[in-house]
């Protein structure tokens, strides 16, 4: 009798612990998603197949979606509450794992969804690779997230005035072949990368940058007589000869290392590796070192990319034809 009272015991303790944590996971999971989000989450429920919670300005935020129709209009208003964000709309691990697996994810069916103007953000990952052929924006989006709509199958798509930011990779991997976005809107990178068929997709300022740095060192080395490998013409200042004498000069007083310069000139003579050029009213002429043979004729015209160490040490980089 003894034991059996031990046993039973033993299992009421096994089963209140159990109970307390799973109750401990659940409130580290609510926490989690509350601090991450920051939502006031009392309970995650259901309206028709909207899983929403309600947020702590008393609006409401669109979890995820269950049901089986292609075409979804997200409601604006969910118990009389606004509904202003949209947090994800297929499947959140964090609900997969504390709810119910079976309830929570799109329809494999789902291809278009209508975001009512009542939202204001939708959130990073929120409509990811959900197979969207259409997607059309309510008006008063302000914020669209990271991964917002990647890897779908999206072939246009309009941003509203509204919007001020597109987070990075937010349209990426579709297949866009048109963009209408507002001149405005600050772009993360990558927004409409790997969508094949879009001509002269919009750029963050990152992007631009990279892209006007790559352009000012794109070069065709069949028009240079002498190329180094890894040449960035970006790199040399362009100035006349008369000028970049005169640098050269400043160089030893100011004790500086060297400076890169590119200068339209005209060839003088070539007496082994000794190279001369001067400048095309014959002002003023300069000897540089070179490393091989260039072919030059007496008088011939070249773009010359050259660094000055010194007064008397200059070195010839490459040599472009004109």
């Amino acid at each position: 009798m003894k034991n059996k009272i031990k046993i039973m015991a033993a299992i009421r303790s096994i089963a209140f612990f159990t109970i307390i944590t799973v109750i401990s996971f659940m409130i580290t999971a609510c926490y989690t998603y509350n601090t991450h989000y920051g939502a006031l989450i009392i309970d995650l429920s259901w309206e028709g197949d909207f899983a929403w919670i309600r947020n702590s300005d008393n609006s409401a935020a669109i979890v995820c979606y269950r049901g089986e129709n292609a075409n979804v209009q997200i409601p604006s208003q969910i118990k009389n509450l606004p509904v202003t964000n949209i947090i994800y709309f297929g499947s959140l691990e964090r609900i997969d794992y504390f709810y119910n697996r079976d309830i929570v994810g799109p329809s494999k069916k789902l291809t278009s969804v209508i975001i009512p103007d009542s939202v204001v953000s939708i959130s990073g990952r929120a409509f990811e690779n959900l197979g969207l052929t259409n997607v059309i924006i309510g008006n008063n989006v302000l914020t669209i997230g990271k991964n917002a709509f990647k890897g779908n199958r999206l072939t246009t798509v309009t941003i509203p005035d509204s919007v001020i930011s597109i987070g990075d990779s937010a349209f990426e991997n579709n297949s866009l072949k048109s963009v209408n976005i507002p001149d405005t809107v600050v772009l993360g990178n990558r927004v409409f990368a790997e969508n094949s068929q879009l001509v002269n997709a919009p750029m963050s300022r990152q992007e631009q940058e990279v892209a006007a740095y790559e352009e000012a060192n794109r070069y065709d080395p069949a028009n240079y007589i002498l190329v180094p490998n890894r040449f960035r013409p970006v790199d040399y200042t362009k100035a006349d000869l008369f000028t970049a004498v005169a640098t050269s000069e400043r160089i030893v007083a100011s004790r500086l290392d060297s400076r890169d310069f590119v200068s339209d000139v005209v060839f003088v003579s070539q007496d082994g590796t000794n190279i001369t050029f001067r400048t095309e009213d014959n002002a003023i002429s300069r000897r540089m070192k070179v490393t091989s043979r260039t072919g030059l004729t007496a008088g011939q015209k070249v773009r010359l990319y050259y660094t000055v160490y010194r007064i008397e040490d200059w070195q010839v980089i490459a040599i472009e034809r004109l």
